[in-house]
């Protein structure tokens, strides 16, 4: 699959009524630190706290009014389930999703609020095969992160990256199913084909790690507390662009959970917001990479539905102190 540049600068006007332009700043601690500019976007500003209403969005729009009509439905650990849930509540469509039991309690109250309905399932992998079900039952399946109009609009982030700091010479990313990251490095290549594009996954939620490593797609049940990384497979697109030896797929990196939580905290002081381990593990990929990035790099902070009691928990269970 090939995403075009053309569809997606339209993806992006097409869904400017319905999503934030989120903003890029620089932070001069981390630019010390790992010496180069860093900037970082603040894409868990987006409404519903997570860059996937773009996706979603853009997706209902391009349905026909049957489509529409017959209502829609979908699979996630959270950020998906609110974003679509979103989406259709703004565009007057019906859904249905499907969510992991362990999902935790704000997720669901936040896609329920938006009017969704919610069915339960044990595991991410029942939740997608559930939602397939109620696609060929009569319901329109929208992939939480694979497809063109899904990835087309999460691209909208790319575009805006671009304007918004011209002189970005690298980008970190974080991949959960690779929607994301498919949509973002398609519209960089588009407009500066010379932007580095580094990927990471936490690891227990790193299917594109394992697949690297074995030299071909494979299928894993994710066990990170990273959620909403957690997904079984990664998107053709997102494994084409990382295998590509082009820019776009720079290298990747595998990160722990405890990292990515302490880079939570270190963002957090520096923001005086909460992001998810998801976002956070940008910054753990970075402090990796070190030398190896360039003049000025962007790390993509993808979403940040975590409450206070979620982090006091994760403390606890991967035994990262508080800051004195």
């Amino acid at each position: 699959m090939v995403l075009l540049l053309t569809d997606i600068e339209a993806a992006r006007e097409r869904c400017a009524p319905y999503v934030d332009e989120t903003p890029t700043i620089a932070s001069p601690r981390l630019s010390a630190e790992l010496g180069t500019d860093v900037r970082l976007k603040l894409e868990f500003r987006q409404v519903t706290g997570s860059f996937k209403p773009r996706g979603a969005v853009n997706s209902i729009l391009l349905l026909s009014d049957k489509e529409r009509s017959r209502g829609v439905c979908g699979a996630s650990g959270g950020n998906f389930a609110i974003g679509l849930a979103y989406a259709s509540s703004r565009l007057g469509v019906d859904t249905l999703l499907f969510m992991p039991e362990r999902t935790p309690r704000s997720y669901l109250d936040a896609a329920a609020a938006h009017g969704a309905t919610i069915e339960l399932v044990p595991d991410i992998v029942t939740a997608l095969r559930s939602a397939e079900e109620a696609g060929e039952a009569g319901r329109t399946f929208l992939h939480p992160f694979d497809g063109a109009p899904m990835m087309t609009g999460n691209a909208g982030l790319g575009l805006e990256l671009m304007d918004q700091h011209p002189a970005t010479t690298d980008v970190v990313v974080s991949v959960g199913g690779g929607g994301l990251y498919a949509g973002v490095a398609s519209a960089l290549a588009g407009r500066r084909p010379d932007i580095r594009v580094w990927t990471v996954e936490t690891a227990g939620a790193d299917v594109l790690g394992l697949s690297l490593a074995a030299g071909h797609m494979v299928r894993m049940l994710p066990t990170s507390h990273a959620r909403t990384l957690g997904s079984p497979t990664v998107a053709k697109a997102a494994w084409a662009l990382a295998t590509s030896g082009t820019p776009s797929g720079a290298g990747h990196t595998v990160v722990s959970d405890g990292d990515a939580l302490r880079c939570l905290l270190d963002l957090r002081d520096e923001l005086g917001d909460l992001v998810e381990l998801a976002a956070s593990s940008a910054l753990a990929a970075a402090r990796r990479l070190g030398g190896r990035l360039g003049e000025s790099v962007v790390l993509i902070l993808c979403g940040g539905n975590i409450t206070g009691d979620e982090l006091t928990g994760l403390r606890a269970e991967l035994g990262v102190r508080p800051a004195p």
